[in-house]
């Protein structure tokens, strides 16, 4: 079992009053610009219809999704990935823009620049994407609105499958509802699967599916694959653009745009906990009604010891595990079942889920047209049939739809008998399997809904996640989004991460303090020469005791200089040793830790030898993320830690000359770290020399004055300026090949 934690969404479509505010917030925060003004990553759509885009779940046509083959594996229904790739360049099923829509403006210039006339002037359609006028406005992401066109198009919508649509064409037959639409962050994303390029991926901190724009060379196969087109192509970037669920929202602990802004407090937000290792078989079941409880198979209860545990071993905080406890949207999905998933035979196990909506069913009960079923009326005479919802949310299956309804007519009948009638109607709850603690907690989730019941987000720690401060110094020039990889010391669940090799060795376990004593002091070294941040100083007893077990590796001298470095790094005041360090090793080249400045220093050689030192630590095995640079001393004792004694001592002579330089250069600024050089030196067994004359020279200018650029006008005014107070000339300067000259006076 490997636990997994996701952000879900519910969306009571009970409640939805379709004021389209969540997709005008949405639009304005993110799709606002050129490129992607026909995409809406959140869309509101009035059912039936054929949606927006056109047709978008007659998966007949657009190939969207998985299907299950006869020996009972699934595969996109695209086909395998030669079919997929013979079809880069003619994409049959990619959908066009005016299977969306023509993006427009008006002329609303022409109001105020139109000349006297006595009709008024009309602003009249442009194009967003021509910029030519418009005869006719053809379509619209919700042209449907409020049953909007002829029932002749609407009744194309799949939905009305094995329903006698005809019936609804007529006016008094007729029926309506909202169903809001984003992008569905499922477990088992068709489009992740059709990407060529490998550009999309499924965050694990959050189970966000997002789209590596650095990555994606837009062969628009994602567009195609998912089965809810809510992947868009920016015809301006060349790239793939989709629903990013507001991550940096939900990082930072609040709830979407969308939710934020809900007129109708029908989103809900929460953790849930599914297991990763049942995903291929959930989706792979033989037939599509029994999708539904496949995927409800997956999830696992947050209040289970077993899974607490096993949670908990999966690197999972317990911030999300309380989280996952409180969630509204298991508590709708798992424990009340009025929650559904949407479309569920595309078999991508999605996580966007939705409350049905009910009919307008009390006059009509009271005059007799419906029928009572026990206490409650007979869900299958509701306006909206039953079968088109069910096509809708539970692939065909009427049983589990049928439930949420009765479910949610109960809590209202007896909230009413309660409230209104002065007596409670237990018998209501029996029927439909509800105690009156649940009732009442659906109650205050569904219907007061205030704000701490519907979001249910734990914040994330991404200072934790990755070391900002290397990436700071090693980013260098970017064209993308390379300078923060996502590639960090833990996963944003507070453990550390799984890795073959723990380059940053800062948080030791206890386990590694019974090794080879060698092995030891060097992986302390390596932890103590990194940034002192808050992992750590939070390691720092660890290492005082591991560096007790290491008396064999070094002297007694070494080993006290370096625990009373460690007593140093205890400094109550976290910012001064912080600030200590970049004084140390980043003010000044001396005393830097990448070892092959102290060699090549900025030339053309540093980069090969880089590259040798790096293949070196590959072929034991040692393998750095994209953020290590492997001349980094800390790096170094890593790989000397993974060594025979004999060989890492052996690896460290080698570099001895740069070591005593170096440490030379921090005993003469009495420098603490000095102490961690000297006892590497002693790891090497080369005894520590005494600082030379060179090691005395006066302390050299900080990298950011050595290179600062000397002022290129002087003279224009006495204020400031090192020139005389009577030059008053402007004069230019001109720099020597060697130093900058001085300024002469007159123009040059």
């Amino acid at each position: 079992m490997k636990i997994r934690a996701q952000i879900g969404m519910v969306l009571n479509l009970d409640k939805c009053i379709g004021c389209h505010t969540c997709s005008v917030t949405c639009k304005n925060v993110w799709t606002s610009r050129e490129g992607v003004e026909y995409a809406w990553f959140n869309n509101v759509e009035t059912k039936p219809g054929i949606g927006y885009p056109k047709q978008w779940e007659n998966q007949d046509k657009w190939n969207g999704g998985w299907k299950r083959n006869a020996d009972g594996s699934i595969e996109p229904r695209q086909r395998s990935r030669l079919k997929v790739l013979s079809r880069l360049f003619a994409n049959p099923n990619l959908p066009q823009i005016d299977d969306y829509y023509e993006p427009f403006t008006f002329d609303y210039e022409h109001l105020q620049s139109a000349p006297e006339s006595k009709a008024p002037p009309v602003a009249r359609a442009r194009s967003l994407l021509t910029g030519k006028r418009m005869q006719k406005i053809e379509w619209g992401p919700n042209w449907e609105e409020i049953l909007g066109g002829e029932f002749e198009k609407r009744s194309k919508d799949k939905n009305f499958d094995d329903v006698q649509k005809d019936i609804y064409g007529q006016f008094e037959n007729t029926f309506m509802m909202y169903l809001p639409r984003l992008c569905e962050h499922c477990l088992n994303p068709a489009c992740v699967a059709s990407c060529p390029s490998g550009s999309i991926y499924k965050r694990e901190e959050d189970g966000i599916v997002l789209i590596d724009q650095d990555k994606c060379r837009g062969w628009r196969m994602c567009v195609s694959g998912c089965p809810y087109k809510k992947i868009y192509y920016n015809w301006k970037s060349g790239k793939a653009e989709k629903c990013i669920f507001c991550y940096p929202r939900i990082e930072s602990g609040q709830p979407t745009v969308c939710s934020e802004t809900c007129v109708g407090r029908i989103r809900y937000l929460g953790v849930l906990l599914y297991d990763a290792d049942e995903i291929e078989k959930a989706a792979s079941v033989e037939h599509e009604t029994d999708l539904y409880q496949a995927q409800l198979d997956v999830f696992l209860d947050p209040h289970d010891p077993r899974v607490i545990a096993q949670a908990r071993a999966d690197s999972i905080p317990d911030a999300w595990l309380e989280a996952a406890k409180k969630s509204p949207v298991y508590k709708m999905a798992m424990e009340w079942k009025v929650a559904l998933p949407l479309h569920p035979e595309y078999r991508t196990l999605p996580m966007v889920w939705y409350v049905p909506p009910l009919s307008p069913i009390t006059t009509a009960a009271r005059e007799g047209h419906i029928s009572a079923n026990g206490e409650i009326p007979d869900v299958t005479q509701l306006r909206i049939p039953v079968k088109y919802l069910a096509n809708l949310l539970t692939a065909g299956d009427e049983a589990p739809l049928i439930r949420a309804l009765e479910r949610m007519l109960a809590m209202r009948t007896y909230q009413r008998g309660k409230h209104v009638d002065g007596c409670e109607n237990p018998a209501v709850l029996e029927q439909v399997g509800l105690s009156r603690d649940e009732v009442e907690d659906m109650y205050c989730v569904m219907a007061l809904a205030s704000y701490e019941d519907r979001f249910m987000v734990p914040g994330t720690h991404r200072e934790y996640a990755e070391n900002l401060y290397d990436l700071k110094g090693s980013c260098g020039f970017s064209f993308g989004n390379r300078c923060s990889d996502g590639v960090g010391e833990t996963s944003l669940f507070g453990g550390k991460k799984r890795r073959t090799i723990p380059i940053r060795g800062a948080g030791m376990k206890r386990a590694d303090m019974n090794s080879d004593a060698h092995h030891v002091a060097a992986r302390v070294l390596a932890a103590l020469l990194n940034y002192p941040g808050a992992e750590l100083r939070a390691a720092l007893p660890d290492l005082r005791v591991a560096l007790q077990s290491s008396e064999r590796a070094l002297s007694d001298e070494s080993r006290e200089a370096v625990v009373a470095l460690i007593d140093t790094l205890q400094d109550p005041d976290a910012l001064e040793a912080e600030a200590r360090y970049v004084d140390t090793f980043d003010r000044g080249r001396r005393t830097s830790l990448h070892l092959f400045e102290h060699v090549h220093g900025d030339s053309r050689e540093r980069g090969p030898a880089l590259i040798d030192l790096q293949q070196t630590y590959a072929q034991q095995g040692m393998f750095l993320t994209a953020d290590e640079l492997p001349d980094y001393l800390p790096v170094v004792l890593e790989f000397a830690a993974m060594q025979p004694q004999h060989t890492a001592r052996e690896f460290l002579a080698e570099m001895a000359h740069l070591l005593q330089s170096i440490h030379a250069a921090l005993v003469c600024q009495h420098s603490p770290y000095a102490a961690a050089v000297a006892a590497t030196l002693d790891l090497a067994g080369e005894p520590v020399q005494p600082p030379d004359a060179a090691a005395r020279a006066p302390a050299e200018p900080a990298i950011d004055d050595e290179w600062r650029e000397p002022d290129a006008f002087g003279g224009c005014s006495p204020s400031g300026s090192h020139y005389a107070p009577d030059v008053q000339t402007i004069q230019f300067v001109r720099r020597d090949a060697t130093s900058f000259a001085a300024p002469k006076e007159g123009l040059l």
